[in-house]
């Protein structure tokens, strides 16, 4: 039992890949940037947020360190990433891309399960974090316009 709010990381760069770690540090800048923008309602932004700094906490113990599934901060950044999931499908529900975005997230988590090495499902995790950002940042600076208006939230 002990332990069982955070289980610290092993680093070992032989055996593991930390690039899922780099890849979910890139929440931080966005939510950032939703903020200053203001295209997106600030709650989002804050979600975003937490996920970035639960998510690079999390996946600072790889793929294939021993007990990594069975601590609370594990459960938080997963119950965050749902909240996320479940945001951006409100907030982007008239989006058709949206869809196709998550169609293929969902292949990359089945490649991730389906995978025998660590170093490879960080690498595909970390294209997961890498495809969200780069369409909500496709959403907030290159189509500036609000999907939805901030003060009606």
């Amino acid at each position: 039992m002990s332990n069982f709010i955070y289980i610290f990381p092993e680093f070992d760069f032989k055996k593991y890949s930390y690039v899922s770690f780099l890849s979910s540090l890139l929440f931080i800048p966005l939510s950032i940037i939703i903020y200053d923008t203001e295209s997106l309602p600030l709650w989002y932004a804050t979600i975003i947020f937490y996920v970035g700094i639960l998510s690079s906490l999390h996946h600072l113990r790889p793929y294939g360190q021993n007990n990594t599934t069975r601590d609370i901060l594990r459960y938080i950044d997963v119950f965050f990433a749902y909240l996320v999931t479940f945001s951006t499908m409100f907030l982007f529900k008239n989006n058709i891309f949206i869809y196709f975005i998550y169609s293929i997230i969902k292949l990359l988590f089945y490649c991730i399960d389906k995978c025998k090495t660590y170093k490879l499902k960080t690498i595909l995790h970390a294209c997961i974090h890498i495809i969200f950002v780069l369409f909500i940042w496709y959403q907030v600076i290159i189509i500036p316009s609000p999907v939805i208006d901030p003060c009606t939230l």
